[in-house]
């Protein structure tokens, strides 16, 4: 482990980065565009990556194909698109790096490619190298962006890592690029990462093996090599995990202590009813040991908060309409969001299909009401009558009251944000007060997701939370196995392995999903998705577009 840096200056963590050598007002209009403000923010402005030069190649060094991987960088000095027969495209571009020259070759989604691998291009380039014909060529190599800068940081920079910065416009603006950007970075943590007061004692640091915070901001901005760079991440990591946690058990013990809840005194006739005589199937073990759950919760006189993960299929909706027939039936309002206006009438198709036999009233409110009809349900939600209310994020509109609402439950709760989380959590959804006048208790809330998120990450991403699983499947139904890929690297690859698997005989759904919470980008984006994938890798396969 390095000495402790010796920082040149001790100032003030908070002073403005506007004070600060070398900075002034106009770059520091650019930081806080970023977020940054202060000299402390500044010196947490970590590198968004790095490049290793050790792991590039020149070109010029190449005598024949490679057995492994490799990664050249340079730039594109030349392109060009061939058509052969059965209107199949080729896409090629020469890559230059200054000891010589390279063909790149792309055989699928060409027209996509050539729309940003065009001349002038910088970036990295990985995969095999062949020989065709005499000629050294690599196809549908790996990418990843660099500037012109960024690329000569990588052939004559100082050490063998180059650190890089997030940037920007607004950066631009200022004439402050990726070189310049680093060279400011390197100048600051050098005079002031000594003024970073440490936390932890020394023992707590030698037990989890970590660095003081003055030399972890040293190694992550200035790293000698990847084991340094990935002890001084360790040690920030650390840190943030810690707080979070703090801060978790800070608002799990308030809500318990200091948050007023609604106490539910019985689970009734009519939720008994759903369970045994009206839905046609039996709860799986794994739902009825999650309702016990949800049930001892609600029992209680502070909140729920619950988060309840299950894969596509498992029966989160029916643990959904069980709960919120609890709620109505113990006299109290219940309400279901979810992210789009397709799923939301989905669930109020569902909703009503067994709730009605129940006599449980069910509505629907989402933005595509018109303005009579949506007054109308503002105006029958405000008297508060037990019932359920099922939509998007018009049920979070300042316009919406909701004065006897007793359960929250948000769908694809990682769609939403935040914010818009909270707002259902919240008594103001309800104006703070009851029907009576009195303080309005905070309703329960369950907040639903299939996204598949290991145990540790939940508890760390979703600390507020206590966690419920459905770990089994009903009866007749698959096992769902669940796969990440890198996008920008691995996108083909998948779609050819989606295309064999058609060609086998199966069937396949590609999902584009939510841009900034608009249903019409995202149709937007699945019309352009479906012309580009039919025309692409799966030209003749029938592909449908549904929206």
């Amino acid at each position: 482990m390095p000495e402790q840096p010796k920082s040149k200056k001790a100032a003030p963590l908070e002073l403005p980065v506007a004070y600060l050598r070398g900075i002034g007002p106009r770059k520091a209009s650019a930081f806080r565009s970023a977020g940054v403000h202060t000299l402390r923010d500044l010196l947490y402005y970590v590198p968004r990556r790095y490049l290793d030069r050790s792991l590039s190649t020149q070109i010029g060094s190449l005598r024949g194909e490679t057995k492994d991987e490799i990664t050249v960088i340079g730039r594109i000095t030349e392109t060009q698109m061939t058509r052969g027969r059965g209107g199949s495209t080729r896409y090629e571009a020469a890559l230059e790096d200054g000891s010589g020259t390279l063909t790149l070759i792309w055989f699928r989604q060409t027209n996509q490619i050539r729309k940003w691998i065009k001349e002038g291009y910088t970036a990295a380039f990985s995969g095999k190298v062949t020989n065709y014909g005499g000629t050294l060529q690599m196809a549908h190599p790996e990418s990843m962006t660099l500037s012109r800068g960024e690329m000569e940081d990588l052939r004559d920079g100082k050490g063998r890592w180059v650190a890089l910065y997030p940037g920007g416009k607004e950066f631009d603006k200022v004439s402050l690029d990726v070189r310049g950007l680093r060279t400011l970075m390197d100048r600051i943590v050098g005079e002031y990462v000594n003024s970073v007061p440490e936390i932890w004692p020394e023992e707590l640091r030698k037990q989890y093996g970590l660095p003081t915070i003055s030399q972890a901001l040293e190694m992550v901005h200035r790293p000698r090599n990847k084991q340094e760079c990935d002890l001084g991440w360790k040690r920030i990591k650390f840190d943030e995990l810690v707080i979070f946690q703090l801060l978790w058990a800070w608002t799990r013990r308030r809500n318990r202590e200091k948050v007023k809840g609604i106490a539910y005194p019985e689970v009734g006739g009519l939720t008994r009813k759903l369970i045994e005589d009206i839905l046609p199937f039996k709860l799986t073990d794994a739902q009825r040991r999650v309702m016990r759950e949800i049930w001892n919760d609600m029992k209680q006189p502070f909140p729920m908060t619950r988060l309840l993960q299950g894969d596509v299929g498992s029966g989160k909706t029916v643990i959904a309409l069980i709960g919120m027939c609890i709620a109505v039936e113990n006299g109290h309002q219940a309400a279901l969001m979810a992210p789009t206006g397709i799923l939301a009438e989905q669930h109020y198709i569902t909703s009503r299909k067994y709730l009605d036999k129940l006599g449980i009233p069910v509505d629907l409110l989402t933005g595509s009401l018109t303005e009579k009809a949506r007054r109308e349900k503002h105006e029958q939600l405000a008297q508060g009558q037990p019932g359920i209310i099922i939509g998007t994020h018009a049920l979070i509109q300042d316009k919406v009251r909701l004065p006897n609402l007793g359960l929250t439950i948000i769908d694809e709760q990682h769609r939403f944000g935040v914010a818009q989380r909270l707002k259902l959590m919240e008594p103001e959804q309800s104006k703070g007060r009851g029907l009576d006048g009195s303080d309005l208790a905070r309703p329960d809330v369950l907040v639903m997701t299939a996204t598949p998120i290991p145990r540790s990450l939940a508890l760390t991403l979703y600390g507020d939370l206590d966690v419920s699983r459905l770990d089994e499947m009903p009866p007749g139904r698959g096992k769902v196995k669940t796969e990440a890929r890198n996008a920008d690297f691995e996108r083909m690859k998948v779609y050819e392995r989606v295309s064999k698997r058609i060609h086998k005989g199966d069937r396949a759904f590609i999902i584009f999903p939510l841009v900034e919470q608009s249903e019409k980008l995202d149709l937007a984006a699945a019309v352009t998705g479906h012309e580009e994938l039919s025309k692409g890798v799966f030209k003749g396969i029938e592909v449908g577009l549904l929206h």
